[in-house]
């Protein structure tokens, strides 16, 4: 009965958002001087990889794997 997401649809953008994460690295360490600033840029440069494409996708995803449920 599990959820298997497929990354197709958005395997560039998962990719991009991958860069980003590892370029931000040291924020998720505590290793930043002004973590406001720097966690405000991350997020603009995860929105701009694409990361709110893949949250749709996937919710596209869930929301039809749901239907396939019996009815409880």
């Amino acid at each position: 009965m599990g959820f298997t997401f497929d990354r197709k649809p958005v395997e560039n953008e998962i990719a991009q958002v991958n860069t980003v994460a590892k370029e931000y690295g040291n924020l998720n360490r505590g290793m930043v001087e002004d973590t406001d600033a720097t966690l405000a840029e991350y997020k603009s440069k995860l929105q701009e990889a694409g990361i709110d494409k893949i949250i749709a996708e996937a919710q596209r995803q869930i929301d039809a794997w749901t239907k396939t449920l019996p009815a409880q």
